[in-house]
């Protein structure tokens, strides 16, 4: 996803778990200015999309409609309900889901396909992540 062109990526991880992502300097680490939920909820209205797994970002966001890709380990949360790529309670949603767990190079792709996709039905310039 990095490599696609016309793309900007933004974290908003915390802690440790940040330092793989944010090391590429192709992406803007923005957790230092979240540092509360009001902070956090005012970034993510400026994104164009937010790509997550299955965290409070993700609620916030379609809470707040802005689109969100949620990526899907094989058995999520009851909440995400069965064999869907919508969320009824998030209609900004699209859920990603793994057919086999630990098959995440399979999501990976769907995902970088429908960003292919979504560039080509001309997304603004840069599309902030």
């Amino acid at each position: 996803m990095l490599e696609l062109p016309g793309l900007r990526f933004y974290s908003l991880q915390q802690g440790a778990a940040a330092a793989p992502l944010t090391a590429d300097p192709k992406v803007v680490d923005l957790a230092p200015h979240c540092r509360d939920l009001q902070d956090l909820a005012a970034t993510l209205t400026t994104l164009d999309l937010l790509l997550t797994a299955d965290t409070m970002p993700a609620h916030l966001a379609g809470a707040l409609g802005v689109p969100v890709w949620l990526l899907l380990e094989a058995a999520p949360d009851w909440r995400w309900l069965r064999a869907r790529s919508d969320s009824p309670w998030y209609p900004t949603m699209r859920i990603f889901r793994q057919a086999v767990p630990g098959a995440w190079d399979e999501v990976a792709t769907a995902v970088r396909l429908a960003m292919l996709e979504r560039l080509e039905q001309g997304v603004p310039d840069t599309l902030r992540l």
